[in-house]
């Protein structure tokens, strides 16, 4: 992952619809390639969508004879805080001004925000 650099645990990669395979401890998998290049397509697993690149589970790489020498995938590891304004609140009160009391929640999929919250 971005924020640790460390292997995300569990996570297996598809590669050209081969069976699924497991990353190493150090989160690597070698694989080999055609002596003049190609394609690998990656189809990785049991990863959530929302922390791979363009949430996007199948991942297509070009590569030549000797480059690149490592294909990295990046989660990324995204926070998103936030909070409910209540409903008390709605008298025409500034909108930007900060609430008194207030619960602050934490989300780790964009999805699970409420559309009434507020950053």
């Amino acid at each position: 992952t971005a924020c640790c650099a460390r292997p995300f645990c569990g996570a297996r990669v598809r590669i050209n619809d081969e069976g699924a395979l497991p990353f190493n401890e150090e989160g690597r998998l070698e694989v080999k390639r055609r002596a003049k290049g190609g394609s690998l397509r990656m189809d990785v697993e049991a990863v959530p969508r929302y922390l791979l690149p363009n949430s996007q589970s199948e991942i297509v790489e070009e590569y030549g004879p000797f480059e690149p020498a490592d294909i990295n995938i990046s989660l990324t590891c995204s926070v998103w805080v936030y909070y409910i304004p209540s409903e008390e609140g709605g008298d025409g009160e500034d909108a930007d001004a900060e609430p008194e009391d207030c619960t602050v929640w934490l989300a780790i999929d964009r999805e699970q925000v409420p559309e009434e919250a507020r950053a």
